[in-house]
C-alpha cells in the first residue's frame, strides 16, 4: 500500500528500502524493472536500498557499504 501511495504522489525521488524482500528472485527483477520503469517515464529518481544484487542494467549508480562505511571501490 506504502508502494502505490509513493508511485501516485508526485515526489522527485523515491526511496525504496528491500522492495524485493521475500519475493522470488525472479518476480523481484520484474517488480524492480517495472518500479524502475515507471519512475523513470514520470520523471522521477529511484534510490534502492537492497542487501540483493539489483541487475545492472536498471541502475546508473551502485553504491556499496561495509561496517557502516561506504566503500570507495
Amino acid at each position: 500500500m506504502a508502494l502505490a501511495r509513493a508511485l501516485l504522489h508526485e515526489f522527485p525521488v523515491l526511496v525504496l528500502d528491500e522492495p524485493t524482500a521475500d519475493i522470488d528472485p525472479d518476480l523481484g527483477d520484474d517488480v524492480l524493472r517495472d518500479l524502475v520503469t515507471t519512475a523513470r517515464a514520470a520523471g522521477r529518481s529511484l534510490l534502492v536500498v537492497s542487501h540483493v544484487p539489483v541487475p545492472a542494467d536498471l541502475v546508473d549508480r551502485t553504491l556499496r557499504m561495509r561496517d557502516g562505511r561506504l566503500l570507495t571501490r
